[in-house]
């Protein structure tokens, strides 16, 4: 969280680039603060990709 164009998004993607894993990215910035449901929804979608792609548990260290 903080102020706009300061490198936020930009530091997870190089984060997630290093990581090799699946990811799906969302932005909010259009998103309004009344939208109650958006987050919910982004974590439905994504386990629905996860469901379909047979994407299983990621951890770096096995």
């Amino acid at each position: 969280m903080g102020a706009r164009q300061i490198g936020k998004s930009t530091v997870v993607k190089q984060v997630l680039k290093d990581l090799d894993a699946p990811f799906q990215f969302y932005s909010a910035d259009n998103v309004p603060a009344t939208n109650n449901a958006w987050i919910s929804d982004c974590w439905s979608a994504v386990r629905s990709l996860k469901k379909n792609n047979g994407w299983e548990c990621y951890t770096r260290y096995r």
